[in-house]
């Protein structure tokens, strides 16, 4: 048998063979957890072959936005392999030497696909339940890969879930008598007028991520393109934009129902956002308790709350009988 390391650029005629690796380790679900996509010509590609089958794949990426401590960080991008260390190593140690060398980086993070605004973390082994709409998903075995390759963790992530009861919005009715006082009104997606509302979430985004661990800021048409296609997604009584008394957006959530289920009503709350000078206001648990509020009433059986940092605000805002469900992480390696 021959292994052999390949490297190319995303417009070389050899890159489609890249995806192809997706689709064996996922199958039909391929197109739903590893959508193809087309990469920015300045990523590096490289992928591991035994005899044409695919083992391994990643791409090595430069974001000069990307801060990380005193570092020059590169991304270990698009990661995929099959169950074999040798092969993790080989692809993952091309990545390096790429980013150091030609990218001059000083540390290698991933699983990344160019920013945090992508997918990115590792899905660790030991979860509750199957995937959610809209989940990080992986082989149970990519934590062994990275940390078998050098890789050690900087940063872990959980999702939660939970079954509304009345208990999990108690609160619910004194915060909205002091929004109400305040100003401050909870509105309902307007889907007869996407691209204003979508404006306003990307304003919101900005501002309250950008203290975010290892945030990097995207245009509004970048943000514009990942969120049109879920508008499709978007039930208006679950994602909620926050606005003061001038109509001006401080805060959102944005909620999907559990489409991967077809014979149960499960929410997944994905995004919470709300503007610095909201934040220690409580707005942020407001907004959350009034989806637990409307999940309740409409049967919902499970809530889930999606990729939390365990140090962030919004973990600790979640209702007190959540359980732990995922846990993700996210990697680095010193490139001496």
């Amino acid at each position: 048998m021959s292994r052999r390391l390949l490297a190319f650029n995303s417009g070389d005629r050899q890159a489609a063979r890249f995806d192809t690796l997706a689709s064996e380790l996922y199958g039909e679900a391929a197109g739903r957890f590893r959508k193809a996509r087309s990469l920015p010509a300045s990523w590096r590609l490289f992928m591991v072959v035994e005899d044409d089958r695919p083992l391994a794949r990643a791409a090595a990426i430069s974001n000069p936005l990307l801060k990380y401590r005193d570092s020059v960080p590169g991304i270990v991008g698009c990661f995929e392999a099959v169950h074999d260390v040798d092969a993790a190593r080989l692809v993952l140690e091309a990545v390096e030497h790429c980013l150091r060398d030609e990218m001059r980086a000083t540390v290698a993070i991933g699983p990344m696909d160019g920013s945090t605004w992508e997918r990115y973390r590792v899905a660790l082994p030991g979860s509750v339940g199957g995937p959610f709409l809209l989940d990080n998903v992986n082989p149970p075995y990519y934590q062994e890969l990275f940390e078998a390759c050098g890789y050690s963790g900087i940063a872990d992530y959980i999702s939660t879930r939970f079954a509304p009861t009345p208990a999990t919005f108690s609160r619910l009715e004194r915060a909205q008598r002091i929004f109400d006082g305040c100003g401050i009104k909870l509105h309902d997606f307007d889907t007869a007028a996407p691209v204003s509302e979508i404006r306003d979430l990307y304003q919101i985004s900005r501002e309250s991520f950008a203290r975010n661990f290892l945030y990097t800021p995207i245009s509004m048409e970048t943000f514009k393109e990942k969120y049109t296609p879920m508008l499709p997604l978007i039930e208006p009584r679950y994602t909620l934009i926050a606005r003061d008394a001038s109509g001006t957006p401080v805060g959102f959530v944005f909620a999907v129902r559990n489409l991967l289920l077809k014979d149960a009503f499960e929410l997944v709350i994905k995004t919470l956002a709300v503007l610095p000078g909201a934040q220690g206001r409580g707005l942020g648990r407001y907004l959350i308790e009034e989806i637990h509020r409307r999940a309740a009433e409409d049967g919902c059986e499970m809530v889930y709350h999606a990729f939390m940092h365990t140090s962030n605000i919004s973990a600790k805002i979640t209702a007190s009988e959540a359980r732990e469900c995922r846990r993700y992480r996210l990697y680095a390696k010193g490139l001496a």
